[in-house]
């Protein structure tokens, strides 16, 4: 069993089964579970958003 929290709600839950493919029971959104990277830090990951962005943007202007 492993503890979830909803990234769409916050909603807190434990998880039954394991598989990849996750609903959560409040809002009934359903997402992919992320893994965390251990070593990451928040800092890191949202440089790392911030150029996924500015490359988006650049391709589609």
């Amino acid at each position: 069993m492993k503890k979830e929290n909803c990234p769409f709600c916050g909603h807190r839950w434990i998880r039954k089964s394991s598989e990849s493919m996750i609903e959560c029971p409040n809002c009934r959104t359903e997402y992919f579970v992320q893994p965390r990277h251990e070593g990451f830090e928040e800092e890191d990951l949202i440089e790392d958003e911030d150029n996924i962005t500015d490359d988006f943007e650049e391709r589609n202007r």
